[in-house]
């Protein structure tokens, strides 16, 4: 039986996590926002249309991209202390 596209991508997403967050964590601050933004419109959107591939996939994606600003914004709060 062959996997689902989305099965693939969400299984890409989750094994491949850390590759994506550092990615993400050399993107800026800004551009982190504006993707968790897109994310989490699509996650919305699909939640309220009720396409629960959709919501799940964005989700994910809303999620990695929320943990690297997260991670980022903890490694310059931590280089900011070192630097005081």
């Amino acid at each position: 039986m062959k996997k689902s596209n989305f099965k693939k991508t969400m299984e890409n997403l989750t094994n491949n996590r850390h590759i994506h967050l550092q990615k993400l964590i050399g993107k800026s601050f800004e551009e982190l926002n504006v993707l968790k933004e897109r994310s989490y419109s699509g996650y919305k959107t699909a939640e309220v249309t009720g396409y629960t591939e959709g919501y799940e996939l964005h989700y994910l994606s809303y999620s990695i991209i929320d943990e690297a600003i997260q991670i980022k914004h903890g490694n310059e709060e931590q280089a900011w202390d070192y630097l005081t």
